[in-house]
């Protein structure tokens, strides 16, 4: 949407460690003036197309070192780490989970990382 001139930002989010059925966010910042429509029509083009094509293999290795990046620098944060364990440990994961994230990233093949699901998903514009 960025590259269509119609936001300013955009984001995407899931919750992985919720006991109750999760949700994944998109977000985007419109440009003043931007048409809304628009710019949810063109959120519905880019899930199309990630559900049709598993992404390109660099783009894959980018996010997952981004995540892997991430994971390490909550590591030295002395808030977001107990939280992050607390987090985890609290909906049933164990701590070789925790520990051995960043290699379960790194293994995961493009054929697996991209599945859009479509059941249960609600729109909530806000």
């Amino acid at each position: 949407m960025i590259h269509c001139q119609l936001a300013i930002s955009t984001g995407v989010y899931y919750e992985g460690t919720a006991l109750d059925p999760s949700q994944s966010i998109i977000s985007a910042s419109p440009k003043p003036g931007a048409d809304f429509a628009q710019i949810e029509e063109a959120i519905d083009k880019v899930i199309a197309d990630i559900a049709q094509n598993p992404p390109r293999a660099e783009d894959l290795e980018r996010v997952k070192t981004q995540l892997i990046a991430n994971a390490i620098y909550v590591g030295d944060d002395e808030l977001t780490l107990p939280f992050q364990y607390g987090r985890a440990l609290t909906t049933g994961l164990s701590m070789g989970d925790i520990k051995n994230w960043p290699d379960r990233i790194r293994g995961v093949p493009p054929s697996r990382s991209a599945r859009p699901r479509k059941t249960g998903s609600t729109r909530n514009v806000r």
